[in-house]
């Protein structure tokens, strides 16, 4: 078991995986859901595989009950021991609780739907495959390794992880009440120690019940990346005894050298490289492990380092846009850029220009993200494989690609299918094209902007934007705006598009109605005929969803509402007056 230095503590690189105690006495293994409950109900230490199923040992590790760590014959190996509360949260002081993804292996965090109280459609699914994977900065290397309930279920391997503490923290029932969630095995604590303490009550011991202090974390970012809240999005929890959990040991008085420690506090804090010793800035050895772990201390580094190939390559391999951060001839470097753009297709911005026009570089940032082939050149932008594969990861790098190809059916289709707003980079022949438009109002009906004067006089087609966002409106042909439906529609839509109505309209009450209460935009009201802003009850309306529209009413309109209000009491406040007449 090897040592990982976070701070001035010292953690193990791996959860225990142990079956003796210290003295080689066995643990009790439960090999099923009748052992696991067996051994809760008699207070036995026991361990087990999640499911019950040894092929998960290899990655996932054992659980183990809170028995199997209070056992006087010991757990932890020698010169290490159980951590209690305040180690965890030491720690996440430390890297602070939005930086725990630097604690999680990078391969096994992902989110999966059997997290049967969050509906799918309540995810953020934007995180799934991204915020939860972990950069494992500090090689602690903590992986979901999920939960052993009392009654021998299990849940959440490849979405949580809980270690043990041997802090035992009574809760007295008003507590509980307070604390627990849906689930009763597991209750969200306090984020700091000081609050857990003061739970502890000094009540008669039969109102209290015994929990344990466990450390969670989940494949979510820490903070509310959940529509819901209906998952433990805490750091700190209790659980009952009898839950199975992994088990993180911590160093007994550790001893860290100064090497050691200089690379913990700069990885937490990366400007604490400025205040390091001047004999550890010019020790390439360390320079390459810090560089290794992240790529951004490069900015920190003395400029020999910036010019040393084998530190950037390693400084781009972990983060591509160290490259900004390199020497002038290193930027020209092509094994250093293509390393970075591997890395992101960012990165390309920053190299040498030479490498705008070098197929190979150019291609594989695009197949990253079409943004980067405004880093291209025009030889480049003319290669129909290069500009259709970035249309498809980013509908507006349509806007560099080479005149000939922004003709191209194919591309622009699907540009616009990526996304709609793509349409103003076509060519007008494509503008023009009642397909390629159809598409692009569907994805986003603001696109009808950028469509031919045919095209937006086409009822379908407009109908379908207007539909899809009411404020394309205002791109209508003049003709269609005289189509009281469609205007209604728009209106209703999107209130602001009362704004472009014809004249007509301005003084349709069932318009007006529509546009300041419908779609509660009340400052729309300013648009309407004067003989409508005096309308009693489109005022009322208006004033009501938009306090300050009053400021487009007559005074003697704002007369009768002050006299209906004082006939029916405060319905709307008035104090502001003054500061429009």
């Amino acid at each position: 078991m090897e040592k990982v230095v976070i701070g001035k503590q010292v953690w193990a690189n791996k959860n225990l995986d142990t079956v003796t105690f210290s003295n080689g006495d066995e643990i009790f293994h439960a090999k099923s859901a009748q052992d696991w409950i067996d051994a809760g109900r008699n207070q036995t230490p026991a361990w087990c595989y999640y499911s019950f199923n040894s092929d998960n040992n290899e990655v996932y590790g054992k659980l183990y009950n809170w028995y199997a760590i209070n056992d006087i014959r010991g757990l932890a190996p020698e010169g290490w021991r159980i951590p209690n509360a305040n180690d965890f949260i030491n720690l996440t002081n430390l890297i602070k609780i939005e930086n725990l993804n630097q604690l999680k292996a990078g391969n096994t965090w992902f989110y999966e739907n059997d997290l049967q109280f969050i509906p799918i459609e309540f995810v953020d699914l934007n995180i799934s495959k991204t915020k939860g994977i972990g950069t494992n900065l500090f090689d602690f290397n903590c992986i979901p390794s999920g939960q052993c309930y009392e009654d021998g279920t299990f849940k959440h391997l490849n979405h949580f992880t809980y270690f043990w503490s041997n802090t035992v923290i009574d809760l007295n029932k008003s507590d509980l009440e307070e604390l627990k969630d849906r689930n009763t095995n597991l209750i969200s604590l306090p984020s700091d120690i000081d609050s857990v303490k003061n739970l502890v009550s000094d009540i008669a011991n039969n109102e209290k019940e015994k929990f344990v202090f466990i450390f969670c974390i989940q494949c979510f970012s820490e903070f509310n990346e959940i529509r819901l809240k209906t998952v433990e999005l805490t750091t700190y929890n209790a659980a009952k005894m009898n839950n199975g959990f992994s088990i993180r040991c911590i160093k007994n008085n550790p001893v860290v050298s100064e090497r050691e420690a200089i690379i913990a506090s700069v990885l937490i804090d990366n400007q604490e490289y400025l205040d390091i010793p001047t004999n550890y800035k010019y020790d390439k050895e360390l320079a390459s492990i810090l560089v290794r772990k992240n790529g951004k201390l490069l900015q920190y580094f003395p400029e020999v380092f910036k010019d040393d190939k084998e530190i950037v390559l390693l400084a781009v391999k972990e983060h591509g846009m160290s490259l900004f951060y390199t020497s002038e001839s290193l930027k020209k470097d092509r094994d250093i850029v293509f390393e970075a753009v591997k890395k992101t297709f960012r990165a390309l911005r920053f190299a040498n220009k030479v490498f705008y026009d070098d197929y190979e570089i150019v291609f594989t940032a695009v197949k990253k993200s079409g943004k980067a082939l405004k880093f291209s050149s025009e030889r480049i932008r003319a290669i129909r494989e290069v500009v259709l594969t970035a249309v498809k990861t980013d509908g507006d790098s349509l806007e560099y690609a080479s005149d000939n190809l922004k003709n191209d059916r194919e591309i622009v289709q699907t540009a616009v299918l990526r996304n709609g707003s793509s349409l103003r980079f076509a060519s007008k022949e494509l503008q023009d094209d009642r397909e390629i438009v159809y598409t692009a109002v569907n994805r986003n009906g603001s696109s009808l902007e950028f469509a031919s004067d045919r095209l937006k006089d086409d009822i379908i087609i407009v109908d379908l934007a207007i539909s899809n966002r009411g404020y394309t409106y205002k791109f209508i042909s003049e003709r269609l705006k005289q189509d009281r439906e469609l205007t209604l529609k728009a209106v209703i839509n999107c209130g602001y598009a009362f704004e472009y109505v014809p004249s007509n309209f301005k003084n349709d009450r069932e318009i007006v109605y529509q546009a300041i209460f419908y779609s509660g935009f009340g400052d729309m009201i300013q648009f309407a005929s004067e003989e409508l802003k005096k309308d009693l009850l489109l005022a009322y309306i208006a004033v009501k969803s938009y306090k300050k529209a009053h400021k487009h009413l007559h005074e003697s309109t704002l007369s009768q509402l002050q006299d209906f209000e004082k006939k029916f009491g405060e319905l709307i406040p008035f104090d502001d007056y003054d500061l429009f007449f």
